[in-house]
């Protein structure tokens, strides 16, 4: 065998197992990313760069208060005259105007766009699955609401509840009140707690 066509089969040889190298290196490279593509970590176009610690806060954060910058349109005073109100005038769909329905989706979903986070498939599934797509005290609320109207009972709801309440403690989105309600010639304290909205609206969590 000449020495040129020696050369020519070393050279093809180290370029097999160069590429052979180079794919198996680049198989586990990838199966790496995709495994942090598939958790939210890394970007999905290549070169699939891996989010910094920062980013994965913004896009995976677990506590937010959305509504912390939002100034007040509509105050707890306010949103608990219409409620009573609305028991007064027998106003069914009045009164569920008066609660707070948002969900953690919701929260999730505004913290983002506060933020100009491009919100990927990932974490539409973390706000769906982490914020969750219900409120369930609100649905509580409606359902106790929608008896008392249907039993007549708003008038008495509305006598139950005084014209004044008095706050207890209220920080930046949740506020807790008081008021005395008789009841057999007794008295009690009851409270009711609100919770500011995405629009600056307190808006009831409770009854």
């Amino acid at each position: 065998m000449s020495q040129t066509l020696k050369n020519i089969v070393v050279t093809g040889v180290i370029s097999a197992i160069f590429f052979v190298v180079s794919g198996l290196y680049f198989n586990v490279w990838y199966d790496k990313k995709l495994a942090k593509i598939e958790m939210g970590f890394a970007d999905s176009i290549f070169p699939y760069r891996e989010y910094t610690e920062d980013e994965l806060n913004k896009m995976f954060p677990q506590t937010i208060e959305p509504n912390v910058d939002i100034p007040t349109r509509t105050t707890p005073e306010e949103t608990y005259t219409k409620f009573r109100q609305a028991l007064k005038e027998n106003n069914l769909q009045m009164a569920i105007e008066q609660l707070y329905n948002e969900t953690g989706y919701d929260m999730f979903i505004n913290f983002w766009n506060k933020n100009n986070v491009k919100i990927t498939p990932k974490m539409e599934i973390f706000a769906k699955g982490y914020g969750g797509m219900e409120n369930k005290k609100y649905e509580e609320n409606v359902k106790d609401l929608t008896k008392a109207y249907r039993d007549g009972k708003f008038m008495d709801g509305y006598e139950g509840y005084p014209e004044k309440i008095e706050k207890i403690q209220m920080n930046t989105t949740v506020a807790e009140y008081e008021y005395d309600r008789i009841e057999e010639e007794k008295v009690f304290v009851n409270s009711v707690h609100f919770r500011k909205n995405l629009t600056g609206d307190w808006k009831m969590e409770s009854l």
